[in-house]
C-alpha cells in the first residue's frame, strides 16, 4: 500500500511514480518511515520537504525551540502515539491539543489524537530534524525494522509501567474516552454498549430501543487497552484473555446517582468482545398505561394483581420488557400491608418497601433456594425473576394454590404456548388449572417521535393488513429524525396480550373486560394510535397479522 506522503507528493508533480515503489520498498526493509526514506535518498531536505507540505496543505511551520514541549509531556503521557507518527505536543489548552508533525498525512493521526486526550487537534508542521531531536530527548529513541519507533530496554520496561499506571488512573485518556461514551450512552438512553474488536478496526456500537448502531470506529490496537480498563473498572483479571469473565461496575454518575453495569467478556478471533449492560437503578414510577397497556387490558391486570392468591406469567423473549412490567406490577401493590419478596438475577431496581433477594449460582443460592427459604417468611406476594427449571415451576406452582400471589416470567412466544412450555417441564395439567390466573405475553416497539412524525397515506401492505380503506392515513418516521429522537424513533412501548384462566375468575369477575385477543390486535391499536408503525410492528414479529388478514372486525 502506497503511503499518503507518497501519493500527495506524487498528484503534486513533486515526485515521480516510478520513485514511489523502491521508496515503499526502501520503508518496509529499513522499517522507516516515509519521510526517514525521503530524506535519506536526498530527495528532498527536511526543510523543503516542510516547505512543500505547508504549500500543499496549508499549514504552518513552527520551531520547537519557541515551545516548552517537554512540560507538555509530563501533562499527557503520550509515548506510543508520539513514537508511531512522530508528534510532538506544543500547546495545550482544555479542549485543544496542537502537535507539531513531520508528517501531516496518515489517515487515523489526528483521530488517534483526539481520542486519546479528548481534545480538538491542531495539526503544525516541523522539521523532522526538530521532530527527531525531541524524541531523542524524551525517550532515546532507537530505530527497528517494524515500520514504526522502539525504544531501549531500559524505556520499554518504563513505557509498560507507565501504561499500567494509565490503565489504573482515572483521570488517564483512555479512561476519559470511556466516561464519556458511558455518559453518552445513559443520556441517550442506551441499554447496551458493544466493544468489538475486528482484524481491521475496533467498532463501539449502542443499542438504543433495541436497535444496535455503530458509534465510533477506532484502531484496531486500540481494542487491548478497553479491554483491560473495562477489566480494572470490574474488577476482574485483566491477565485472562481466554476465558470469559462476567464483572458489574458501580458507576458515579453525580455524588448520590449511580449506574449499574454489568460488564460481559468473550474472547475472539481478534481480541475480547466486550459488552456493558447498563442497568438503570432508579425507582420509575411506570403506570400500566405507560407500558402499552389497554385500557381493558389494564382492568385484567389489576383484577389478577389483587386476588389473594395465583400466578401471573409475564412471557415473551429476552429484552422484551418483562421484567419491567413486573416492577410495575408490584408498584401497584400495597407493600405497606403486604409481605411482598423477590428473587432475581440481578436485582435490576431497588424498589421501596419490597425484601428482595439475588440470585447467587456460584454458592448455590439458586431460585429454588431462595423461594424456599423466602415461604418460610410469611409472604403475601413473591415474584421470581424467571422459571428456569422443573423445581422452581413446582415451587411457584405450589405456593400459587396456598395463598400466595405469585409472579414471574417465561420464555415462551406467546401465551398459548406457556402452558405447553410448562408441561413440557414436568407441571401436571391439574397443578395448572389450580394456580394459573393470568397469563402476559409481550414484545416492545419502537415509539414514532412525536416531535418529527409524519401522517401518509396507508401503503397496500398497511390496507391489507389492518384491513384500511385507500383514504386512511397513518403515522409514518421522519426519513432522518430531528434532535429528539434517533432516526424517527423514541422510546419503545409493550404490545401486549392477556390471557386469563376462566377457571380462576370468581362469580364477580366473571363479567370483566374482554382483553384484546392477540398481540396484533394490541400493535393495530397502537399503529391506528399514531405510536408506532405496521413495519416497526412486523420488524419485531414478522408474522404478526397473519391472523388479522381475512377477519373483518
Amino acid at each position: 500500500m502506497t503511503a499518503p506522503l507518497f501519493k500527495l507528493l506524487t498528484q503534486a508533480n513533486l515526485l515521480l511514480p516510478d520513485q514511489v515503489t523502491p521508496l515503499g520498498k526502501r520503508c518496509k526493509t529499513q522499517g522507516i518511515t516515509p519521510v526517514d526514506a525521503l530524506i535519506q535518498t536526498k530527495l528532498f531536505s527536511a526543510i523543503q520537504l516542510c516547505e512543500h507540505l505547508s504549500e500543499l496543505l496549508s499549514l504552518p511551520i513552527v520551531r520547537l525551540d519557541q515551545f516548552d514541549w517537554p512540560a507538555h509531556h509530563q501533562v499527557l503521557p503520550l509515548q506510543s502515539l508520539m513514537l508511531a507518527y512522530q508528534a510532538i505536543p506544543i500547546q495545550i489548552s482544555a479542549t485543544q491539543l496542537t502537535i507539531a508533525v513531520a508528517d501531516p498525512t496518515p489517515q487515523q493521526l489526528e483521530h488517534e489524537f483526539q481520542f486519546a486526550t479528548g481534545r480538538r487537534i491542531i495539526l503544525v508542521l516541523a522539521s523532522h530534524t526538530e521532530i527527531t531531536h525531541a524524541l531523542t530527548t524524551l525517550f532515546s529513541v532507537v530505530k527497528e525494522p517494524h515500520n514504526h519507533y522502539q525504544v531501549d530496554v531500559h524505556w520499554s520496561e518504563e513505557a509498560e509501567n507507565s501504561e499500567q499506571e494509565e490503565l489504573n488512573n482515572s483521570a488517564s485518556p483512555i479512561a476519559a474516552h470511556l466516561d464519556q461514551l458511558i455518559r453518552s450512552a445513559h443520556e441517550r438512553n442506551v441499554s447496551d454498549i458493544h466493544f468489538e474488536p475486528y482484524k481491521a478496526h475496533y467498532r463501539i456500537r449502542f443499542r438504543c430501543d433495541g436497535i444496535l448502531k455503530e458509534e465510533q470506529r477506532l484502531p484496531a490496537h486500540s481494542q487491548r487497552r478497553f479491554s483491560a480498563r473495562l477489566k480494572i473498572m470490574a474488577q476482574l483479571d485483566i491477565a485472562e484473555r481466554r476465558l470469559p469473565q462476567d464483572g458489574r461496575i458501580h458507576y458515579p454518575l453525580t455524588t448520590d446517582k449511580w449506574l449499574d453495569i454489568r460488564l460481559s467478556s468473550i474472547p475472539t478471533q481478534w481480541g475480547e468482545k466486550m459488552v456493558l449492560r447498563l442497568l438503570n437503578t432508579q425507582v420509575q414510577h411506570t403506570s400500566l398505561a405507560t407500558l402499552g397497556l389497554s385500557e381493558e387490558q389494564q382492568a385484567l391486570f389489576q383484577q389478577a394483581l389483587h386476588r389473594p392468591q395465583g400466578l401471573i406469567l409475564v412471557t415473551g423473549p429476552t429484552g422484551s420488557g418483562k421484567t419491567q412490567t413486573l416492577y410495575t406490577a408490584l408498584q401497584l401493590l400495597d407493600a405497606e400491608t403486604l409481605n411482598i419478596s423477590t428473587a432475581e438475577d440481578p436485582i435490576e431496581i431497588a424498589l421501596e418497601g419490597v425484601n428482595q433477594v439475588a440470585v447467587h449460582s456460584k454458592i448455590g443460592l439458586d431460585f429454588a433456594q431462595v423461594l424456599r427459604a423466602l415461604l418460610r417468611q410469611d409472604p403475601d406476594v413473591m415474584m421470581i425473576g424467571e422459571i428456569r427449571d422443573l423445581e422452581t415451576a413446582l415451587i411457584a406452582v405450589k405456593a400459587a394454590q396456598t395463598g400466595h400471589l405469585v409472579l414471574s416470567t417465561l420464555h415462551t412466544n406467546s401465551a398459548s404456548e406457556t402452558r405447553l412450555r410448562l408441561q413440557q417441564m414436568g407441571i401436571e395439567p391439574y397443578h395448572l388449572d389450580a394456580s394459573l390466573s393470568l397469563i402476559i405475553a409481550q414484545r416492545l416497539v419502537r415509539k414514532l417521535c412525536k416531535h418529527c412524525k409524519q401522517l401518509s397515506n396507508a401503503s397496500v401492505l398497511a390496507q391489507q393488513s389492518l384491513q384500511l380503506d385507500n383514504n386512511h392515513r397513518l403515522y409514518q418516521a421522519h426519513s432522518t429524525g430531528c434532535l429528539h429522537c434517533h432516526q424517527g424513533f423514541f422510546g419503545r412501548v409493550g404490545v401486549f396480550e392477556l390471557q386469563p384462566i376462566a377457571a380462576q375468575l370468581t362469580h364477580q369477575h366473571r363479567d370483566c373486560p374482554k382483553a384484546n385477543s392477540s398481540l396484533a390486535q394490541s400493535a393495530k391499536q397502537l399503529i391506528l394510535a399514531g405510536e408506532t408503525t405496521l413495519e416497526e410492528c412486523l420488524r419485531v414479529i414478522p408474522d404478526l397479522f397473519i391472523p388479522l388478514q381475512g377477519h373483518d372486525e
